[in-house]
This record gives structure tokens, sequence and C-alpha cells, in this order.
């Protein structure tokens, strides 16, 4: 099984070097929003589609910022979040539930599945400084029959990883608070994006 660490590329996952973004700032920005910004991820989603089915896989441990509640404004309207986002050349911009920042309580692990809203991932990673556990993709063509594991990637701390959402996948349980700065989109497919990385048209 492969291991990769720092800047790679897999089968499912591309490091994407060249993109102007701070740590330590992203780390400032989420800890401005107190614990009661932080909402379980069922009820998160709740908040921009009432209708959106219960998942019980993920907990109450598996939490996102609801930015509106700090300020009224959504991740979208800081410039933080403004300064990254413009710098990728997406087909479809970005919704305002296309930026997220995830929080994942110690304990929580991620079962294998795939991501039914978007095809694409492109994440940051926040806390720890060390990445965490890292993301691995299973050989199977089904979530609950997912196969063995195919690789494993831990992501870079330095560089925003691409990551097809469409391939199953799962992380282990957790050991320390992780928090990511997601992209995701539904707007093109992950071989969409690698064909204009390598063309020099995405960043």
């Amino acid at each position: 099984m492969k291991i990769y660490k720092g800047i790679s590329e897999g089968d499912h996952h591309k490091v994407i070097t060249g993109v102007k973004w701070s740590r330590q700032s992203l780390a400032e920005f989420y800890l401005k929003f107190a614990e009661n910004c932080l909402l379980p991820w069922n009820e998160f989603k709740k908040k921009y589609n009432p209708t959106n089915p219960y998942r019980k896989t993920l907990t109450d441990d598996f939490r996102q910022v609801y930015a509106p509640k700090l300020e009224g404004k959504e991740l979208l309207e800081y410039k933080v979040i403004q300064d990254i986002v413009s710098q990728f050349n997406f087909a479809k911009p970005l919704g305002i539930t296309d930026v997220q920042i995830l929080s994942y309580r110690p304990g929580f692990s991620f079962v294998p599945h795939i991501d039914q809203e978007v095809s694409v991932n492109i994440m940051f990673p926040i806390f720890p400084t060390n990445g965490g556990e890292p993301l691995m993709f299973h050989q199977g063509g089904d979530f609950r029959n997912p196969g063995p594991i195919l690789y494993k990637v831990y992501y870079d701390v330095e560089n925003p990883t691409l990551t097809n959402g469409k391939i199953i996948h799962s992380v282990p349980k957790i050991a320390n608070e992780r928090v990511y700065l997601r992209l995701r989109t539904d707007g093109e497919t992950y071989k969409d994006i690698i064909d204009k990385i390598n063309s020099n048209v995405f960043i």
C-alpha cells in the first residue's frame, strides 16, 4: 500500500503548489468563531436546506463553522477567504455552502463513503499543525463493501490538496482536534481540474 506525504500526486489526489495562503491567518480566523458558532453537521445543513436528510454516521463530533452567527456574514464575505478563493479558476463560481470550515472532535472517524453533493474538494489544514490523520482511498466501488485500502495520503501543511470526492474514502479515528478549510465544487470533475492544472490555467 502506498503512503503519500508532502508534495505528492496519486490517482485520486494532487497537492497544489503556487497558492498563496497562510495557515496562521486561517487559524486566527477560525479562532474568532466562538464555540457556539460551531454546529453539528446535520444542524448546519438544515440552515441552508430544511429538508436535508439526517445522516447518523455524521455525529455531533463533526461540526462546521456557521459564520452568520458571529457577525451575520458568510465565510465567503471575509477577505481572508476571498483572497484564497479568488486564486482558483473554477468553471462554476463557488456558492455559500461550497466554502466550509470543518471541525472534528477527537474520536470522530469518517466511515468509507463518497461525497454525495460534489465531485472535487480542496483541503487546507489548519489544525493540528502536522495535518493530522491520513485520508484513505479504497479500491472498491461500493461504500458498503469498500474493499481494501488503495493508498493513504497525509495532507501537506504548506500547500492545499485536491481530492476526488467520487472515489470511496475514509479517515481513521481522530486523535486531536482537526480543523480544515474546504473548498468544493460540483461544476467540474476531478479530471477537469487536473487538466487545467497541467495546462497552467487553474491557479
